[in-house]
């Protein structure tokens, strides 16, 4: 009985730690918003890239995509005129702009994080269902992260298409003014292991 007692505590008591502090290398690779586990890409349809993706939709240097909706005059062709600014008192839309990609292994949640979406715009997704707090957007995460409710789902090599946005205050922008929004994409059942 006394060597069963002995062998039972040498067995718990083996493995037993409270702390280890060990050096390992992890290899990270940065990836540009085209190739990412997260796609952004102009949007596209009919087998080629929409107008308004090709007219304001940048991809920068480091192949992260940006929206200008500032001047068109530059991209005018010969004989015609540009814009340089959305409408004074009037909802101006901009469909067909962005599609995103999961290039990922897992299924996602996906949306804007409405804290960071500026009052005098929205972002929205065609043929997504919206609600009434999102303008009817149906590209929305609330609550995040503290009690996250989402608008759209992404499996894996799925791809949400023309994404667009809509000014529905312009007398609210000062200028030319620029704003950075918040996009989401969370493993379906949130982050547990």
């Amino acid at each position: 009985m006394g060597s069963l007692a002995a062998g039972s505590a040498a067995a718990m008591g083996t493995g037993a730690f409270t702390s280890v502090s060990a050096n390992r290398d992890i290899t990270v690779d940065v990836a540009g918003d085209a190739n990412a586990f997260l796609q952004f890409t102009k949007a596209e349809e009919d087998g080629g890239v929409t107008p308004n993706a090709e007219e304001y939709v940048n991809i920068e240097g480091d192949n992260t995509v940006s929206l200008d909706f500032t001047n068109t005059n530059e991209s005018a062709g010969e004989g015609e005129t540009g814009g340089s600014g959305v409408n004074d008192d009037a909802t101006t839309i901009f469909d067909n702009l962005l599609d995103v990609t999961n290039n990922g292994t897992q299924e996602v949640n996906i949306g804007v994080d409405l804290s960071t979406e500026p009052e005098p715009l929205g972002i929205y997704a065609e043929d997504v269902q919206g609600t009434q707090d999102d303008n009817g957007g149906g590209f929305a995460v609330r609550n995040y992260p503290e009690d996250p409710n989402w608008d759209h789902t992404l499996g894996v090599g799925e791809t949400l298409e023309n994404i667009g946005v809509y000014v529905t205050d312009p007398g609210a922008i000062d200028g030319e003014t620029t704003y950075t929004v918040t996009i989401i994409a969370e493993r379906v059942n949130g982050n547990r292991d």
